[in-house]
Order: structure tokens, then C-alpha cells, then sequence
């Protein structure tokens, strides 16, 4: 095998073979090759660049790695082992098959190889979680101010009594039909405010002798109710200033917001971890940062531990 043919190789997929691909593939001397423990390709999550050539498949980790190992470098002492355990950064991981080679004709630096690796597809949120209030309830009563509230009530009080006084003068003096008749008043006087008028005969037939008091009320309480509260309402809530919510990574950590993520890794065979914390701020800490300030924030997200969390189902994410 001759320096051109790994050069020609290299042109084939200039795209792939980028900078992200030349750690890994950068020199064959004494490195290795390894999967996952799962035998079966799933070309959704999973990548061989010998699938890409030729329009060749594969079925499984081994026979991709095999085949492209033993068709571009021609290597006569691949070696196999079965469910093998290596550790790469602290961090365990089971391979079904390991391939080692040593004797090498030349260096092939930026060679073409399978990189049989996983796509994690990254997403992340950030959540702002926030106690019950009564912000609802207060809405209802921020138009008007307390002084208002409180003659609003003692006038329309006023005016149930006045109604109710007027029922017992025309028909049966009780205290069960004046409760009723006050009543009466009070829903009318609601529901005249919210624009509702359905009440009114029952009203007048309690005051029949005087209807023009009736409609003069119910001018009242629909400019009252309908225009004015109505529209303060609104005019209060366009003014309402929102929350100030961190808008920039800095301002997200140093708030303490939680950060959910769906991307995760397993440590130990079985303990999911999240990959932002345990892989991905390291390596961005490590690689590319040329900011002070952003060092030191990845660096603070890198010690809180606790405003990570992970969201084991993705699918409701």
C-alpha cells in the first residue's frame, strides 16, 4: 500500500473526514478500533463510513470494521476478542469485538477508517419552576384601587337594600322573602355589570311603581362594569411589566435555573448520567474556550451538579 492510494482515500470524503474525524483517525500506530455491546446496525443512531462507500451495508459493527480494515490497509494480524472491557478517561466501556493492530508499513496519517461511533442527538431546556399564587385572583381587582372597591360595594349594598325595602312594601313582609329579595337584588346588580340583563323583569315587578330608578341603574352599572372596569382591566394588563427571565447562557447558570436534558450516557453499564456534565463541558472547557467569562461559567456549570437533571422520556420532551 503506497502513500498515494491513502491520499486518494483522504479525497474521497473530504467532507467526513474533517476536523472532528482527526483524532481519532489521525495515526493507525498501535491504535484501536471498538464497538458498542450491541451487535445489530441501526443506521438512525449509528455511523460507518464503510456504509457510505460503494453502497455497500452491513449488518453489524464487525463485519463494517473487518471489511474496511481488511480491503483498504490489508492487515494480516487483526485480532479478535469477545465482550472485552478498556477505559478511556476513568470511564468504563463494553465492547462485543476489539481490534488491535500493531505493524503498520507506513503512518497513513488522516487515512480513511471506519468510525463506528453513536450520534447523541443534544437537547436542552431550561425550566423556571414557580410557587402558586394568588396573581389570578389579584388580577380581578387590580383595575380599580381599594378606595373604589370599597364605595362600589357600599352604593350597590345601598341599592339592594333599597330594592329589598321596596319588595316588602308591595308584597309579604318576611324575613325569608326579604333575604330572598336581597338576593334577588345583588345577582341583578352582577349581572348588570357584566352586561347581562336577564334580571331586569324581576326587578321591575318588585319595583313597579318606579321603573325609571331601575333604568338609571342599569345605565350605570353598564357604563361601569362594561366600559370602565373592563376596559382598566385591559389597560392594566398591557401595562403589566413581565418577569425578567435569563435570556443568555451566562445569566441561565448563575441563576440556578434547572437545565433538563434528554441527552444521557452510561457510566458503570447501568447508571445514566447526563452527557452536557459528564463529556460535553469538559471537552468544550478544554478545547474551545478563549473567553475568561465563558470559562468560568462552564466552569460553574461544570461544579453544580444539581441544576443538571435528565429527562429519561425523551419523547415528552
Amino acid at each position: 500500500m503506497s502513500p498515494d492510494e491513502l491520499n486518494a482515500a483522504v479525497g474521497e470524503y473530504p467532507e467526513i473526514l474533517g476536523s472532528s474525524w482527526k483524532i481519532p483517525n489521525s495515526d493507525l500506530q498501535g491504535m484501536r478500533i471498538g464497538s458498542g455491546w450491541a451487535p445489530q446496525f441501526d443506521t438512525r443512531v449509528k455511523t460507518c463510513s464503510a456504509i457510505q462507500r460503494g453502497g455497500k451495508t452491513f449488518s453489524d459493527y464487525h463485519t463494517c470494521a473487518q471489511l474496511s480494515l481488511g480491503a483498504k490497509l490489508n492487515f494480516s494480524d487483526v485480532w479478535i476478542s469477545v465482550a472485552s472491557r478498556d477505559f478511556h478517561h476513568s470511564t468504563p466501556y463494553d465492547y462485543s469485538f476489539k481490534i488491535e493492530y500493531n505493524v503498520v508499513a507506513t503512518s497513513a496519517k488522516y487515512s480513511w477508517l471506519p468510525h463506528c461511533g453513536r450520534r447523541y442527538e443534544f437537547k436542552m431546556a431550561t425550566v423556571s419552576f414557580k410557587s402558586s399564587t394568588a396573581d389570578g385572583l389579584q388580577a380581578l381587582f387590580m383595575p380599580l384601587d381599594r378606595h373604589t372597591w370599597a364605595g362600589s360595594g357600599l352604593s350597590f349594598t345601598l341599592i339592594a337594600i333599597l330594592l329589598t325595602g321596596y319588595g316588602l312594601k308591595n308584597g309579604n313582609r318576611t324575613l325569608t322573602k326579604g333575604i330572598e329579595y336581597f338576593i334577588l337584588s345583588w345577582q341583578w346588580i352582577l349581572s348588570s355589570l357584566s352586561g347581562q340583563f336577564h334580571g331586569t323583569p324581576a326587578i321591575l315587578r318588585l319595583v313597579s311603581n318606579f321603573p325609571v330608578f331601575v333604568i338609571i341603574c342599569i345605565l350605570f352599572y353598564f357604563l361601569l362594569g362594561t366600559v370602565f372596569y373592563q376596559g382598566s382591566m385591559f389597560s392594566s394588563l398591557v401595562a403589566l411589566i413581565p418577569p425578567r427571565l435569563p435570556l443568555t447562557m451566562e445569566s441561565v447558570v448563575y441563576s440556578k435555573i434547572p437545565i433538563i436534558t434528554t441527552s444521557r450516557i452510561y457510566i458503570g453499564g447501568s447508571e445514566a448520567v447526563s452527557m452536557l456534565n459528564y463529556e460535553m463541558l469538559d471537552q468544550v472547557i478544554n478545547s474551545y474556550v478563549n473567553s475568561a467569562k465563558l470559562f468560568r461559567t462552564l466552569t460553574h456549570l461544570k461544579t453544580c451538579p444539581y441544576q443538571l437533571r435528565i429527562c429519561h422520556r425523551s419523547q415528552y420532551f
